[in-house]
């Protein structure tokens, strides 16, 4: 599918977006901010959380925030 790439895993901290949608984000140890493309984070974690995200980076898709590219997320466990 054209745009994705860069499956794998993430490390970083758990925010919520402060614009329109509060969408979920992890503000990656790489320094990007990505938009996370899940339901609700799982129980256990929370806003602030540091935690490691396993899923795929769709750079073709926007969410409504338009605040990072998309990480549809298969995982979340917190960082230990």
């Amino acid at each position: 599918m054209a745009g994705r790439a860069n499956a794998g895993k993430f490390r970083g901290k758990i925010r919520r977006s402060l614009l329109a949608g509060r969408e979920w984000q992890l503000e990656g140890d790489d320094g990007q901010v990505y938009t996370l493309h899940l339901a609700s984070l799982p129980p256990g974690i929370k806003e602030g959380d540091r935690a490691r995200v396993t899923g795929t980076v769709n750079r073709g898709a926007m969410g409504i925030g338009m605040s990072g590219p998309i990480l549809e997320v298969d995982k979340v466990e917190p960082e230990a």
